[in-house]
């Protein structure tokens, strides 16, 4: 079947390669170049952390206890063996109808994706320490992203350190993976996923909710 955007002109297979590859290649770049920016920062310890974080008046997500979490030793361990942790960067608001029919002339509806601008509100989000909290930010109109019923990485304060520390990177990734031709292909954005796992298993706090069970640090938390 033709390509609608190669309508009306012959299909040149080298140059969609050569646009792909630039595609991929630009992303690359972009988590290589975030990541190189966290290790310098983590090395660096964890009072430069915490002082960007109470520049964004958020001082309540200082760490002063980090947690060890499970490694990441290749990108792909991320999407093959780390359970949720992919699956829950899909942020969505809702859905929408694409102005399609199925077989038997239904309406086709896709997820409506994040947006830049609904994830970084997020900076904002409060930490929940209880259901209380969860029921009360569910049915709050500012952060739209929050939902019980497509639970996400909206909640976590790893990911909350994340987006203000490293945001061009964080709403980039997330917008990208949340569209819906992305849906069930995870493994197209293993080099950012490995890249947030590197970012965010150095963000947990002990006293983070849920990361201790029984007192002990539940190295398996971001992926649960």
């Amino acid at each position: 079947m033709p390509n609608p955007e190669h309508a009306g002109a012959p299909f040149q297979p080298l140059e969609t390669l050569t646009r792909h590859h630039e595609q991929i290649e630009g992303r690359f770049l972009i988590a290589e170049r975030t990541l190189e920016q966290g290790m310098e920062l983590f090395q660096s310890g964890y009072e430069m952390v915490n002082n960007l974080l109470a520049e964004a008046q958020r001082s309540d997500l200082t760490i002063t206890h980090p947690a060890e979490m499970r490694p990441a030793n290749h990108p792909l361990d991320i999407v093959d063996k780390f359970g949720n942790f992919a699956a829950k960067f899909r942020m969505i608001t809702g859905t929408r109808e694409t102005g399609e029919k199925d077989r038997l002339s239904r309406p086709i509806s896709e997820p409506i994706p994040a947006t830049a601008e609904e994830i970084l509100v997020l900076g904002r989000i409060p930490i929940i320490r209880n259901e209380e909290d969860a029921r009360a930010l569910n049915a709050s109109p500012e952060f739209p992203l929050v939902s019980t019923s497509n639970p996400n990485h909206s909640v976590n304060p790893a990911f909350t350190r994340m987006l203000i520390l490293f945001p061009d990177f964080t709403t980039q990734f997330v917008t990208g993976f949340s569209a819906p031709e992305n849906a069930k292909h995870e493994d197209r954005y293993e080099t950012e996923l490995f890249t947030a796992y590197q970012l965010m298993s150095r963000l947990v706090d002990i006293s983070d909710p849920f990361v201790t069970i029984d007192d002990k640090v539940d190295e398996a938390y971001l992926i649960h």
